[in-house]
């Protein structure tokens, strides 16, 4: 079992994907720049920046990590990541993306260990960039938009109003299930963390 855990001696990063500005703060389309504040909030972080990348560095679990938020707008996500991931001598493997998810209903979160980007710009450029698609990502659900609503409004508003509290609890879930994922892996991650928020599932089940 041991030999299945990560290597808590090799750096991970967690890359919240999102786009820079106020103006879409709180969108449903920053939920992976959400979930990277939420952690920094509960880590104690140093800080740093560069044009192209926010990113901050801790600790958990004794193991080193690095929590990104990439400036360069969703859709360009890739060369600054790419590019953290080759100064801390980091692979694939060791690299975590959190993103929204149009597919999963709100408050669904779905980690997996690779796998195509499902339409995603974000994760298209990074698999793109990085030449793989084996990376892990934790998908944080937001719904479809309402019927005659077009996606692109859809995703840079923040969610409606009676699903915020939804959308906040979720992101939460997230931040637990990324710091499980540095020392438990994508699997044991995703077999605590997949589905709805436990307050949603059948009881009979």
């Amino acid at each position: 079992m041991k030999s299945s855990l990560p290597d808590r001696s090799r750096p991970c990063v967690i890359a919240g994907l999102g786009n820079p500005g106020d103006s879409y703060s709180g969108t449903v389309h920053n939920a992976g720049f959400e979930v990277v504040d939420r952690l920094v909030r509960k880590l104690n972080c140093e800080s740093g920046e560069q044009p192209d990348l926010h990113f901050w560095q801790t600790r958990w679990k004794g193991r080193p990590v690095h929590l990104l938020q990439p400036q360069t707008f969703m859709n360009l996500s890739g060369p600054p990541v790419k590019g953290y991931l080759r100064k801390w001598n980091a692979e694939i493997g060791d690299l975590l993306v959190v993103v929204d998810d149009l597919d999963l209903a709100p408050g669904v979160l779905r980690i997996r260990s690779g796998g195509s980007s499902g339409g995603h710009r974000g994760l298209q450029d990074l698999i793109d960039h990085l030449g793989s698609d084996r990376f892990c990502r934790c998908r944080v659900g937001v719904g479809r938009p309402p019927e005659g609503e077009a996606v692109e409004d859809f995703v840079l508003k923040p969610p409606p109003e009676d699903q915020k509290a939804l959308f906040e609890a979720s992101l939460d879930r997230a931040a637990e299930s990324a710091l499980c994922w540095t020392v438990q892996g994508a699997k044991n991650a995703a077999l605590r963390y997949n589905g709805p928020l436990p307050d949603l599932s059948d009881p009979e089940e």
